[in-house]
Formats: structure tokens, sequence, C-alpha cells
């Protein structure tokens, strides 16, 4: 048959490496020092209802009092690393806090009010070595008879199952009821020395529950079988808390003649009497020790006792097999009048105690808690800093949790952190975390931290940048808030901002440019259209060749260069007309192997772009091409092309120069965007458009073309 178990989530608190006071450690319930292991639960509730098979009332509730935990016991043991030797303790609810047999944090009920609510507790073993940890867990020990401190002390750790048993009761059990769960091996603890884990533990009910639905109850007493009690014959005196037990042993507890009975009838449509508990039994063996239940009432106005076996139907000419009553399982007896209205009949139906109803154990870990913020000694509650207007100042705040927390950074945009000197630890040296503090309010520990934080200033890459200052919980990392410092300084040499497109920053200008263009004529503007550029060259190039860097003007012709010296670096170089890679004379011969074909292809010292930004590569300048060959074609009025997305990303019209003669074409007509894509054809793709198309086709790297540069 299905059990619905109890699922018990078992947490372990975030260790500390060294700690000079010894007082705090021993104290501090948060902290787990070298040679411990530290165990949180938080069991939550949640209430849900069941319907046993027959059933016809369709909101049975699983009782509160059910899912009741007053008192709780961990018996643990751990062995040394390839040897049967370690620790073995106990750990109880009742014990003072903070005792050698104690909690570190009590048992508590978080939120009484709430029903269905969550209860907390926590426990700090000590062990030599965690070789195979074994983690045993009581619930309602106490309230159950359960001597745990007299069991343990006397009983060898193989002894246990023998020895953990519920107390010999002849009332029968009631709430709170026993619960057991365990961990065969606590592993983590195993591979980290103690320490911090995570486990979950399946908790089970030790007893059965029986529910009675009398279906032959008519408001005529003269038609109808009247339920007046019910009561179990030759129960259990006690159940064996571990599960480990055959069923020859289960059968050898010795059984009371019966319980007191239960009267506790509720009458509507139908007769039900909830809730009746034995413990576990067979119910295979001889007739004196067979767990039977038998119910009382009036049929037809006179007395009756029917007894109830534990078996199924008998077939034609054989008797029924028993039904073994099991722990943490449901049973429902129906009673129905008989076919021939004489008698009354039953049927027996086996079904989870709840099909929803658990006791869930979850992490109780929550986001550390920021307070006092502040900026240069000022009061703040925005964790969204502006770092270029605030280099240098300090961030100071506290942070609270239940657990010390720590710390980690992240990076928007520049991912690096490269533009403020991240991957040389200036960072990491302006954070100061301040050593956990311990306080304690209701009986309940909290770790306080105190941060510094220097803000970097960006020095000579002026990028975007979101820095990520998370402060998580030591224990569970994605329990976590955040301090955001924010870096948007204009594009270096112009007082724009740089523009967002398709998830990345892009410059607002081209290179060489210093003004978004609202439009472009035929007459050379280098303030809104920039300068031209060859591939792979940083040398700038204006429209007209009164403005190149030729000291006389001209244009030489292809001159194969062999000295280190290139007496045309600045100059304009024609390419052949075969347009092989040679004519690339800056790198002194062939293209192979100084560069390699495919993206970013193009070096980076010889770029024109700022630092921290760079050439787009064909891939960056696709999604421009697509929307500029869609219906967001260049404006044929403007010469200008404007992103739907971003009215502040625009692209001008600049024209370029032939790579075969140096001369000026096109401006205002059209626009030509480099990437740093190399192919294997000699070539590099560019973005093309028009006021009627855009591509993406193949140009000699000879032609001069603008370019927009995109963050790194």
């Amino acid at each position: 048959m299905k059990k619905k178990f109890i699922a018990l989530a078992a947490l372990l608190m975030v260790g500390l490496s060294s700690c000079q006071d010894e007082e705090i450690i021993r104290n501090n319930p948060e902290f787990v020092e070298n040679g411990y292991g530290a165990l949180k639960i938080a069991m939550t509730h949640n209430g849900a209802s069941t319907k046993a098979v027959g059933d016809v009332v369709p909101n049975d509730v699983a009782f509160k009092e059910e899912k009741e935990i007053k008192s709780v016991a961990f018996i643990v043991k751990t062995e040394t690393v390839g040897a049967d030797a370690g620790t073995y303790n106990y750990y109880l609810s009742e014990e003072d806090l903070l005792s050698p047999n104690g909690f570190t944090e009590p048992l508590t009920l978080q939120d009484p009010g709430a029903g269905d609510s969550t209860y907390t507790c926590q426990i700090k073993v000590k062990s030599l070595g965690w070789g195979t940890p074994k983690v045993l867990v009581i619930a309602n020990y106490k309230e159950n008879g359960v001597d745990i401190a007299d069991i343990v002390g006397s009983t060898d750790w193989v002894d246990l199952p023998s020895a953990l048993m519920s107390a010999q009761l002849t009332a029968g059990p009631s709430t709170p009821l026993l619960m057991f769960g365990k961990i065969d091996n606590l592993a983590t603890w195993t591979t980290q020395g103690g320490g911090l884990a995570a486990e979950t533990i399946k908790m089970e009910r030790l007893v059965s529950r029986i529910d009675i639905k009398n279906y032959a109850y008519d408001a005529d007493a003269s038609k109808a079988f009247i339920l007046e009690s019910a009561q179990i014959l030759n129960p259990k005196q006690y159940s064996f808390i571990m599960d480990t037990k055959t069923d020859a042993e289960i059968n050898a507890v010795p059984t009371v003649t019966e319980f007191p009975a239960n009267t506790k009838v509720v009458t509507t449509t139908i007769q039900i009497l909830d809730s009746l508990y034995t413990y576990e039994n067979t119910n295979d063996a001889v007739n004196t020790t067979v767990t039977a239940l038998q119910v009382n009432g009036k049929y037809r106005g006179a007395k009756m006792s029917k007894l109830i076996t534990f078996k199924k139907a008998d077939g034609v000419g054989t008797v029924g097999d028993p039904i073994a009553l099991a722990r943490n399982t449901r049973y429902v007896v129906n009673i129905n009048p008989s076919k021939d209205s004489t008698d009354i009949v039953w049927d027996i139906k086996v079904d989870d105690w709840t099909v929803s109803d658990t006791i869930t154990v979850e992490p109780s870990f929550p986001v550390p808690t920021l307070k006092d913020l502040k900026l240069d000694g000022t009061d703040i509650t925005d964790k969204v800093i502006d770092a270029v207007a605030n280099a240098g100042k300090k961030v100071t705040f506290t942070s609270s949790a239940p657990q010390a927390s720590t710390y980690t950074v992240k990076f928007k945009y520049n991912t690096t952190g490269s533009s403020i000197n991240w991957d040389n630890g200036k960072y990491k040296n302006e954070i100061v975390q301040g050593a956990p503090v311990v306080t304690y309010a209701t009986e309940e520990a909290s770790v306080t931290r105190t941060y510094e934080l220097t803000i970097p200033a960006q020095d000579s890459i002026k990028v975007p940048l979101d820095a990520y200052v998370i402060i998580q919980n030591g224990s569970v990392a994605d329990a976590c808030d955040t301090i955001t410092l924010r870096y948007f300084p204009n594009y270096e040499g112009t007082s724009l901002s740089p523009v967002m497109y398709k998830g990345q920053y892009w410059a607002p200008v081209n290179v060489g440019a210093t003004q978004v263009p609202t439009s472009v004529t035929t007459t050379w503007n280098l303030a809104t259209c920039g300068y031209l550029y060859q591939w792979g060259r940083k040398a700038p190039f204006s429209y007209n060749g009164s403005g190149d860097m030729a000291p006389d003007g001209t244009f030489p012709t292809y001159v194969e260069a062999t000295a280190e010296s290139y007496e045309y670096a600045d100059k304009f170089i024609k390419g052949k007309s075969d347009a092989d890679y040679s004519w690339f004379s800056d790198y002194k011969g062939s293209l192979s192997p100084v560069l390699s074909v495919g993206d970013n292809a193009w070096p980076r010292d010889q770029q024109p772009c700022p630092a921290g930004w760079r050439v787009p590569t064909k891939a960056e300048l696709d999604p421009i091409m697509t929307e500029a060959n869609g219906s967001n074609k260049m404006n044929g009025t403007n010469k200008v092309w404007m992103a739907a997305e971003n009215a502040n990303f625009v692209l001008p019209a600049a024209g370029y120069r032939n790579g075969s003669d140096g001369s000026s074409n096109n401006l205002a007509s059209n626009g030509n965007y480099w990437s740093s894509t190399l192919s294997t054809a000699g070539g590099s793709p560019r973005l093309y458009f028009s006021s009627s198309s855009a591509n993406m086709n193949e140009s000699s790297l000879a032609n001069g073309y603008s370019v927009r540069c995109v963050q790194e």
C-alpha cells in the first residue's frame, strides 16, 4: 500500500574557518567551527485534506492535532573514517538551550495563530570524525513516554532498534503522535568534515489510524443501526520506533485486552467516528494477538456489538487474508445495511492517511536584511548608486540574518570589471567586511556584519557598467540582497551618453564625430559624420583629399613595404587591382599568420575605438541590416537611419572612399560601416544601407568606411 511520508529538510549552518573569540564560538548557534556540524530544521504543515476510497464526505480533514510537535529528539552517530568509532549522542528539545544535550535554537512554533504553522529548531554536533554520519529524529518523544536519555545512555548503537520503543500504554495512543525519521548516511558531513549540509528526512507516524463511517444510520432508529461507540481489541502495548523490525518481532510485542471505548460519534446524514489509533500489527498470527475493532450501538432499537476483524472479504469456501495494520496508514471501516435488512455488513478500505497532507520541512535561510545604509555618512535608501558622481566615496551598511553573511561581486555590460580594475584586485581590496557579531532576541540568534565599500573610479576606460555587490546568506547563496554601483559615463570625447540597441551599448556617434546627426547633406561635416577608415587601420581619413593626413594631400600608389617604418603609414593606401591581402602593408607582408580569419580579426591595437569599445562583428551589425532592409529603412530626406527601438541610435549616410583610387563617393546617399569580421576570401562584410535597401556584402579591405563602436 502507499504511504504518505512527512518530509523534513535537514540543513546545516555556515561554518567559520577561524575565530579569535572562543567564548563567542562556544555560545553562538550560528557558527560551525572545525570539528562541529550544525543541523537546523524548519517544520511546516500545509494542512491538506484527504478522501479515502468509499468516502462520501468530500472533506475529511487531517486534524491539526495529528501534526502537532511538542518535543523533538535527535540521536546522532558519526564514525572515525574507516573505523566503527566516533560520536554517539542525543539532543533533546526539553534540555536547557546550549547545554551539552540541548538545542542551540529551541523548538519554536513561529506563528501560533496560523493553524498549520512552522516549527524551527537547531542542534550542534561535535565529532572527531565524520565517517558515515547517521541521524535519527523522534518527534513527541516526551509526550509518548520515550526515555531517550536512559535508552542512549545504556544502549549500544546496534541495539537501538530494539531499545527505542514507545511507552507501554493501556489507555491507547493519543495526540501528539509519535513520529520517526532518519538519515542513514549524511554524506555531506563526510565530504566536508562537518559544517554545512542539506538533506531530507522522511518521517512517519508510528500509529495506524482507523475511521468508521456508518452508512446503516437512519434518523428513524427503528430502521437503522445507531453507532454509539467503538473500541480496539487486542491492541499492541507499544511499537518499535525504528522501522527495521521483522514481522516476527512485531508479532512478539504483547497485547492488552482492549483500549477504552471511543464515544466521539459525529452524526450528519451518516455517522462518523474518526481517529482511533493503535500500534502496528501484522494480524497474521493467532487470534489472541490479532488486533480487531468492536463497534457498539443499537440495531432497530436493540443493543448490538459487532467484532470487525481486519481481513479481506472471504471468497467462496475460503477465509479472507488478513489486513496488516501498518504505521502511518489510514483504514476506513464502512458499515452498511445488509441486503435483507436483518443485519449490518462492513467493508474495510485502506488508503494513505492523507492524500496530500505532509509535514514539510523547508530551509529557514532568509535574505540578509541590509540596514543603516549610508553614503559618506549620509543616510540613503536607494540601493542603486551613481558611481560616476560618487567615485571615491564610501558606502557603509550592516547585514543581519540568522546566519553570517558573505558577499560576491558580479558585473553587467563591462562583464570583467576591467574599467574599475577588477582584474588586478582593486575592487576586492576596497570592500571591507567586518567580523560577525552575534546577538540574541526572543531566543533566536542573529548574526550582523558591517561592510565598508569605497566606490572605485573608472580610470582610462569609460564604459557603462553595473557592479553588483551581492550580500548573501552564508548558508544559501540565492538568499541575497544587492547594492548596485551604476557607471554611466559619457562616450569618450563627447558630451553624449552611450545608446542601447539589442541588449548592447553602442557609441552614440561615428568615430571622430561629436554630434548626433539629424540630417546629412552633400557638404562634409566631421562633427556629425566622423572619419572614414580602411579595414584594419586606425589612421583617419576625411571624405575628400584635402583633409587627409598625407603631408602633400596626395594618395600614393601601392608599394610593397619592407622597412620597419612604413612611409605611408598615415596615408590612404590604394588597393591592388587583384585585391589580395598584400595591400595591407602596415602589417609588413602577407595577412597570415599575423591576422586570423573570423570575428574580431581587426587587431585591437589598430582599432580607432577608444578603450572599452571595439569595432562590431558581422553578427552585431546583422540586426541593423535586417531592420534597415525591412520596414524601417533609411530616411530618404534626412539621409540618416534611426533605430526603431531607440531614437538616439542614429547612423548617418556618410559615403565612403574608393579603395582603388581614394576618391570620395555617395555622401548623403548611403552609409557604409565596417565589421571586424574577416573572411577567407580576403574581404570583410560591411553594413550598407540606403533609402531602398541594406545588405552585409563583403567589401575590399582597401575601401574607406565609417566605424561605429560597440562596448567590449
